[in-house]
């Protein structure tokens, strides 16, 4: 009689380690510190453009609060991956949030002249539509690349 096949071990976790996906609870601490970084977008926001971006400290405690949400996309990933936290909420939510972090940080500094609109508008655009065919991709399940892509991209 041959073993249960084990999923593939992710980069990080140990390879005899087996994860029951069905049983992690939602509420964890990697999906507790994507929401944490959700919450710090506004704040970050809200510190940045204080006194129209020209005081320094606010500045630097927007810059504070932006490094802390970065962290928290950090360990958020890395815990859920060591502790076998991972869930759809969180497939779903980290990408939102890291996106909503990126996305204020541009807009923000456009707002107050320190970034061109157009540099704003590309970046937003292409995440966008990243974040867009990872919901339709989700909807569809895994769509296999044909052969003309991987002789395209084998090429390139």
């Amino acid at each position: 009689m041959t073993a249960p096949a084990q999923p593939p071990s992710v980069a990080g976790d140990p390879p005899d380690r087996e994860v029951e996906r069905g049983a992690v609870p939602l509420w964890n601490i990697a999906n507790i510190l994507t929401l944490v970084r959700l919450l710090l977008v506004p704040v970050f926001a809200v510190l940045l453009l204080h006194a129209d971006g020209r005081e320094t400290w606010w500045r630097l405690a927007a810059a504070v609060v932006f490094m802390i949400a970065s962290f928290t996309d950090r360990l958020d990933g890395q815990l859920a991956r060591e502790r076998g936290l991972i869930t759809d909420f969180g497939k779903i939510a980290d990408p939102i949030a890291d996106k909503a972090l990126t996305g204020a940080a541009l807009v923000t500094l456009s707002a107050l002249g320190e970034l061109a609109w157009w540099v704003t508008v590309v970046i937003l655009a292409r995440e966008i539509s990243v974040t867009l065919l990872r919901f339709w991709v989700i909807r569809r399940g895994v769509i296999a690349a044909s052969r003309g892509g991987k002789r395209a991209i084998a090429r390139g």
